[in-house]
């Protein structure tokens, strides 16, 4: 909402801080994907990055990349509907945009912030087998039954 009417934080670090106290490694993805969306408006908007900021955002990058590996992990047995009642295409959407933010944060803190963590080397890397990914979101375009996650 501030994005959109041209707004930001006095002290966005202060803002980023406190947003990854409400990190949660249970959240529904469509959670985790609203959490991540904030961490890169905040950290973007921050000018000046403290270190206790840094150290802040390292972590939450870090937690954030253990997150997308259990949900990875799970997903063949749950899919990525965490919750009973998120549409597992949602859930799959939500996770994707998730994925994309993430790596997009983690390049620009190694880059821009010098934060030592593995940069990105391409788009959607923390996707194990993007292919069947993609043809499930085909399939379940293409069919009203629930997708089947892929198999490597």
């Amino acid at each position: 909402m501030l994005d959109s009417i041209g707004k930001a934080p006095d002290a966005p670090g202060v803002w980023m801080v406190y947003l990854v106290s409400f990190f949660d490694d249970d959240m529904r993805t469509v959670d985790f994907a609203r959490y991540l969306y904030a961490l890169d408006f905040c950290y973007f908007k921050c000018r000046q990055v403290k270190q206790n900021e840094r150290t802040v955002l390292r972590s939450a990058i870090e937690q954030a990349t253990k997150y997308v590996e259990g949900v990875f992990a799970s997903a063949e047995r749950m899919g990525f509907a965490r919750y009973p009642n998120d549409a597992p295409i949602d859930a799959l959407q939500q996770i994707m945009f998730s994925v994309n933010l993430l790596e997009d944060i983690r390049q620009d803190t190694v880059v821009k912030m010098g934060i030592d963590l593995p940069t990105a080397t391409k788009i959607f890397e923390m996707v194990p087998d993007v292919a069947g990914w993609a043809d499930m979101v085909r399939g379940a375009k293409q069919s009203s039954s629930a997708p089947t996650a892929p198999h490597d």
